[in-house]
């Protein structure tokens, strides 16, 4: 009895442990084919890290890129130079503010009403993004990954077993990769590939490059991830975990993240509140499944990032995960809200939809500004 519980357990831990590779794929396969940064290298760093966040934490804290500074890569709007800079400028300031204590303080100013909105906006973002950007082009395993996590989870709950539906969908779609990539180009597709380290252009960047850098990174990347990477992630860990985790120590983690990734030829780290929604979705309680994760991650480097294989993998399945991501996300924002600031935080998932998570949260930084102007004048 005692045997199949551990066994239980450790299955939960794997099957969370690949839970947010949903986001973090396509993010890193997008970047790499706009801007040329080694697909390997992104995913080697970041497996790092999944382990030592593992570690460190003891909890499923997610390991995921900067999305604003993805989203703008993604775009041909940022080069690998421009990433490299942005991701050491918003890490430094990260650093900084954890070191200080001054994320602590800023956690004390944002209301929790800001931050459960950005938890809706991120998740509708989220399902709107896996839908339109990666399920419309792939409907057929979209279709087919959906209507499996559908079948698992309602197949787990009547056997009271756990959910192994993120788990058999990354191994289904690294089996298709796999054998497609050995029929196209042969065995020599999957032979292993070590990945390089340290950025090309680290020793020979213009001034002005880090002078443009502050643009993307503090107006763009900056207020999401004070928001999301530390307030919301905080929030989420202490509702599904019931563990404090300290603003200050999320932001040094991601300031250490954001900085040695960009240094090393990564993407620039972080955490998010996406990211250990999908952990706990899928079964992950503890860090060991964060540690699982980064040796699959460093596996994926060494053996699944040749285009020859990691062309053929199937986002459709990763854009089911990101659903189900997005969902509980989109939960948790109407978690523990009173029926006085629903308005709220729908008005600022709709404006995330619309103009962005930063035009979303000068809205709601605004809108609780108002209302306590509205209580102090005109006293009921």
């Amino acid at each position: 009895m005692v045997l199949a519980v551990t066994s239980i357990r450790w299955l939960n831990e794997f099957s969370g442990s690949v839970a947010n590779f949903g986001i973090i794929f396509p993010i890193m396969a997008g970047v790499s084919l706009a801007t040329g940064l080694h697909l390997g290298t992104m995913l080697l760093v970041c497996g790092v890290w999944y382990i030592l966040i593992g570690v460190w934490y003891g909890v499923p804290l997610s390991v995921e890129p900067l999305k604003a500074i993805g989203a703008l890569a993604i775009g041909y709007e940022l080069s690998s130079v421009d990433i490299v800079t942005s991701g050491i400028i918003v890490g430094a300031v990260m650093l900084l503010l954890g070191v200080t204590g001054g994320m602590q303080w800023i956690s004390h100013l944002i209301p929790q009403v800001i931050v459960r909105g950005i938890q809706l906006a991120l998740g509708l973002i989220l399902l709107k993004t896996a839908v339109l950007s990666y399920g419309v082009s792939d409907p057929w395993f979209f279709g087919g990954a959906l209507a499996l996590v559908i079948l698992c989870g309602a197949f787990a709950k009547w056997r009271n077993i756990p959910d192994f539906s993120a788990l058999l969908l990354i191994a289904i779609a690294c089996g298709f990769a796999l054998v497609m990539g050995w029929i196209v180009s042969g065995a020599d597709a999957a032979l292993i590939q070590l990945p390089p380290l340290l950025h090309p252009d680290l020793y020979s960047i213009p001034a002005s490059a880090w002078t443009a850098a502050i643009i993307p990174g503090l107006s763009s990347q900056l207020p999401l991830t004070i928001t999301n990477s530390v307030l919301a992630t905080a929030l989420l860990v202490s509702d599904l975990y019931k563990r404090s985790v300290s603003p200050n120590s999320l932001a040094c983690s991601v300031g250490l993240m954001s900085v040695s990734s960009s240094i090393l030829g990564g993407f620039p780290m972080c955490h998010g509140a996406g990211g250990v929604a999908a952990h706990y979705r899928f079964g992950a309680r503890t860090g060991v499944s964060m540690v699982i994760g980064g040796v699959i991650l460093i596996v994926f480097a060494l053996f699944l990032s040749s285009e020859a294989i990691f062309n053929f993998l199937p986002f459709g399945i990763l854009a089911a995960l990101l659903v189900v991501v997005s969902v509980e996300l989109i939960r948790r924002g109407f978690s523990d809200s009173e029926k006085s600031n629903i308005a709220l935080i729908v008005c600022m998932g709709a404006v995330a939809l619309l103009a962005g998570m930063t035009f979303a949260f000068i809205v709601g930084c605004v809108w609780v500004f108002c209302e306590n102007c509205v209580r102090i004048y005109f006293p009921r």
